[in-house]
């Protein structure tokens, strides 16, 4: 019969035994962090490798990047065969650190009001010395005028600064970068410090 025959028509058919699962790849990064100084770029190595028979092309992006920040990859898309590794370099480019530092505010009162003040503060003491054939009654009229002057003088020329602070450094963020063949997609995080 059939089942019994060793040669052949039958003996001659060999039947390869499909791959366990369906096609598929994988993505690696050679490291998770990755640390670059705010208007720099950093350059990272990633892998990619077919499992289960996958061949075909894979198309990279990233996401999840701070504003105005921006990732290329060399090249932007690679074509797998077989489970031998292909490597992909993607850069990632940093805004510079926007943070501005504010105009030095001012209490509100000029430099040369507050030495207007001060000047006129001992010009108040000489008019006092001046009333001093008058009656006492003016005299301390005069005195607290000239110490009013005198005391507003000082303070005036107190305009100290207070610069804005700067927003604290560094930064840091979860980038992901994604790797897609048709409707599979995986990806992986990367750790974007920005200081």
């Amino acid at each position: 019969g059939v089942n019994g025959t060793k040669g052949g028509l039958f003996g001659s058919i060999a039947v390869a035994a499909p791959p366990a699962g369906s096609g598929d790849f994988s993505l690696t990064s050679a490291a998770p962090t990755v640390t670059v100084t705010g208007g720099q770029s950093a350059t990272l190595s990633l892998s990619l490798a077919g499992t289960n028979g996958f061949s075909g092309p894979v198309k990279l992006s990233c996401s999840g990047l701070p504003a105005g920040d921006s990732c290329a990859f060399n090249p932007a898309s690679v074509n797998i065969s077989g489970t031998a590794a292909t490597t992909d370099m993607v850069t990632i480019t940093t805004v510079a650190n926007q943070a501005s530092i504010a105009a030095p505010h001012r209490n509100g009162r000029s430099p040369l009001s507050g030495i207007a003040l001060a000047f006129a503060g001992p010009l108040g003491l000489l008019a006092l010395v001046g009333l001093r054939r008058r009656s006492a009654g003016l005299r301390g009229v005069a005195f607290v005028i000239a110490m009013s002057f005198l005391s507003f003088g000082i303070l005036g020329c107190d305009g100290s600064s207070h610069p804005a602070t700067p927003p604290a450094m560094p930064v840091t963020t979860q980038v992901m970068i994604n790797a897609t063949a048709g409707t599979t997609t995986h990806s992986i995080p990367v750790s974007l410090t920005v200081d």
